[in-house]
């Protein structure tokens, strides 16, 4: 068998001509986000997932809790303590649907005191200033 030969290309100059590139991928992701498989949700300028949703669901598992779920849970903190708790001393015996119909439902979490500072402004008394949310600075 002999070597596979390699062949370099010619560079090419894009300075004197004019490039569709940038127009393609703009047509390709806008066909992409067009087709039916893609996910709905994700189609609009804002975004909002309902605190429910099959794939995206960011609302804690205990029916009316308003809390949010740790990342990898489908509990609130308090509530994944709480199942684990209960599963600690139950053992095999301890159902989810048992913890899920005596769980109380918790409202979404408040500042007990005043919130802390925007860790970039110092006159700020939120976590971050709603102006660095929207710039990402």
């Amino acid at each position: 068998m002999s070597e596979p030969t390699c062949e370099l290309l010619p560079l090419v100059d894009l300075g004197t001509r004019s490039s569709r590139t940038t127009s393609d991928r703009l047509e390709l992701l806008t066909a992409l986000i067009a087709a039916p498989n893609f996910e709905a949700l994700l189609r609009d300028d804002v975004i909002v997932m309902p605190p429910d949703h099959a794939t995206f669901a960011w609302q804690c598992g205990v029916p009316d809790c308003e809390r949010a779920v740790q990342e990898t849970r489908e509990f609130c903190t308090v509530h994944y303590r709480e199942w684990t708790r209960r599963r600690k001393e139950h053992g095999t015996d301890a159902t989810l649907a048992e913890f899920l119909r005596d769980a109380q439902p918790l409202k979404p979490r408040l500042w007990a005191r005043t919130p802390p500072q925007c860790m970039i402004c110092v006159d700020v008394k939120l976590p971050l200033d709603l102006g660095h949310l929207e710039t990402g600075t």
